[in-house]
């Protein structure tokens, strides 16, 4: 999911055609989610369990966390539901 902090809906839904992104994207216009949790430090990432425990964060864009955003996301979409 991919929060756009005070883009418009129409802007952010183009973006993300234009990026090819398939996954959903919502609109912050009024800055709510970004300043409860991210009003220092944008981009903001945050990997997400199943149960609601934040797994894993980090600020800024950098090539490095990819391939270790990927690995967890892969051992989280391994875990069986509960």
């Amino acid at each position: 999911l991919v929060i756009g902090h005070k883009e418009s809906d129409d802007d952010l839904q183009a973006f993300g055609r234009e990026q090819g992104f398939t996954f959903p994207m919502a609109s912050d216009q009024d800055a709510l989610v970004y300043h409860a949790f991210a009003s220092n430090y944008i981009p903001r990432t945050f990997l997400i369990s199943r149960d609601g425990t934040i797994v894993y964060q980090w600020t800024g864009h950098y090539d490095e966390e990819i391939s270790k955003l990927r690995k967890l996301l892969r051992n989280e979409l391994a875990k069986k539901p509960k």
